[in-house]
């Protein structure tokens, strides 16, 4: 009876453990990135890191014709030292020298921003305080596993150092986007309601948590162990058997 109570209590236990909340829990802000393990290239393609990751933030918009009005998405990662940041544009189906996709950010937590932004083939870096953001960037315009169409994507990549007060996992910065297309309205994430959100005002930014490196899972370590157990127990169970000759009478 001892060695019963005993087996019943390690399975409690157990399934206790397993029951533990993930590592990789949501945090209460409005937008969580994901952990890059593995870089994506900026070239402007909607490649399957974002995709397995997916969206971050998906933003229906409705344009005037003849732009469509639809879902949008934005993908956000991060690593150690880069933020990465992919915008399918599916709604702004035309390519004018007036079509503009803003990415603001603040820049030193509360008191100055800066603008990374397309503007139809050139970038322009508004800086502030301290001048300038280290960024990459790629702009397409062709299909994507999310339009079977012609539109508007971007990538960028930043160097997270390169703002004042050095963000890096584990952090929160704040930020908005925006979309100019020609003869529709301005379009800013999340709100054009300019009572809760202005570009001008910092402390109206949205919230975006950078990802932290993700830590071992407990359960599928524990579960590989089992496993492991189990199959070495079988082959000596075997073996044993075997010598014995009983495996077969």
């Amino acid at each position: 009876m001892p060695r019963k109570k005993h087996f019943v209590l390690l399975l409690v236990l157990f399934g206790l453990f397993l029951s533990l909340p993930s590592a990789r829990a949501d945090y209460p802000y409005a937008t969580n990135s994901m952990w890059a393990d593995i870089p994506p290239t900026i070239d402007g393609q909607l490649d399957d890191i974002y995709l397995n990751y997916g969206p971050a933030i998906v933003w229906y918009i409705t344009p005037t014709s003849p732009h469509i009005a639809g879902f949008n998405y934005i993908y956000l990662l991060n690593d150690a030292e880069l933020l990465y940041v992919y915008i399918d544009l599916l709604s702004d189906n035309t390519s004018e020298t007036e079509d503009m996709v803003l990415f603001r950010l603040d820049t030193d937590n509360g008191e100055e921003s800066a603008d990374t932004y397309f503007y139809h083939n050139r970038e322009m870096d508004l800086g502030s305080t301290p001048p300038g953001l280290d960024f990459t960037h790629a702009y397409e315009f062709s299909t994507s596993p999310n339009g079977n169409y012609n539109h508007v994507k971007w990538e960028i990549q930043l160097n997270l150092s390169s703002m004042a007060y050095n963000p890096g996992p584990g952090d929160v910065i704040g930020y908005l986007f925006a979309i100019y297309i020609p003869f529709a309205p301005q379009y800013y994430y999340p709100s054009n309601d300019y009572s809760t959100l202005s570009p001008s005002d910092e402390s109206t930014y949205n919230k975006l948590r950078l990802a932290s490196e993700p830590e071992p899972d407990f359960t599928t370590i524990i579960w590989c162990i089992i496993l492991s157990i189990s199959v070495i127990s079988a082959i000596i169970l075997t073996y044993y058997l075997t010598k014995r000759n009983l495996l077969f009478k």
